[in-house]
């Protein structure tokens, strides 16, 4: 009994830290756009939410300016199959016994601009990259990611 109430303790304490640390202009900014979000990390300028969202009913990071207006929208999802079939043809023509693609790890980001990309990742003989990709299939970037298992 003493183990729960410690670690119920701890979560209140935790998520009153991280709704601290950010901003009562992005702090409405979020409840406006997200009512019934839950925080579960962010900073100043980056919050990551929890929510039953229509864009993906997960998780999503949101990236501010100074004014508390969103810069980027970011989409995290659990499978490739969420992905466009341009970026599905490329990982298709890219597939090799050497590479293998994250299905856990697929992020769309969206700017304030329009301009939409996402994030895959991959490894390469072991090698882990990043592929930022357009979702007309055009590759942005292929950075690799040291540290990354």
């Amino acid at each position: 009994m003493k183990t729960l109430a410690t670690f119920i303790f701890t979560v209140i304490i935790a998520s009153n830290c991280l709704s601290q640390n950010i901003s009562p202009k992005n702090k409405a900014t979020i409840n406006s756009l997200y009512p019934n979000a839950r925080i579960i990390g962010g900073s100043q300028n980056s919050v990551i939410l929890y929510c039953n969202c229509p864009e993906n009913g997960g998780e999503i990071q949101l990236t501010f300016d100074t004014n508390a207006n969103v810069l980027v929208k970011e989409y995290f999802y659990n499978s490739l199959s969420s992905l466009p079939d341009a970026i599905l043809s490329y990982i298709k023509q890219n597939n090799s016994k050497s590479v293998t693609f994250d299905s856990t790890d697929v992020r769309k980001s969206i700017s304030s601009n329009g301009d939409t990309y996402y994030n895959i990742f991959m490894k390469d003989n072991d090698v882990p990259y990043e592929i930022k990709i357009r979702d007309t299939g055009e590759v942005i970037s292929k950075i690799c990611i040291l540290g990354r298992s």
